[in-house]
């Protein structure tokens, strides 16, 4: 495994009967350097206005975790959509507590917060 490309695509309803689609790549790369550090991209399709795409980092190269990790993030963005955690990623500075981020994640990713290293 070096590799992991999916397209996403999340449909809900917002504010009741508006209908949101929005479509986006997420791709988990193994990365072997001198530390462990793996990460997954998720990048806005044409329809996800003009929010910048954004990174998690792992703390595993592991083919088999970052399988799960990866399957685990194309999940949450098939739930919850592009836009909210490129939100949260994309404003990591301003918050207020550093670990605004790490708990958005944290509860999103549920047992798999254990390889999270950071958003950015």
């Amino acid at each position: 495994m070096s590799t992991l490309l999916n397209q996403v695509v999340c449909r809900k309803k917002i504010l009741g009967d508006i209908k949101m689609e929005e479509t986006c790549t997420v791709m988990t790369r193994q990365i072997r350097w001198f530390w462990t550090r793996s990460r997954t991209t998720v990048l806005p399709g044409p329809d996800c206005s003009s929010m910048p795409g954004f990174i998690i980092w792992w703390n595993s190269n592991d083919p088999a975790i970052l399988e799960r990790v990866h399957t685990g993030m194309v999940q949450i963005i098939e739930r919850i959509g592009f836009t909210e955690p490129a939100v949260w990623c994309e404003s990591r500075h301003r918050n207020r507590s550093k670990q605004s981020l790490p708990r958005f994640w944290q509860e999103q990713l549920g047992d798999l917060f254990c390889y999270y290293r950071k958003a950015t």
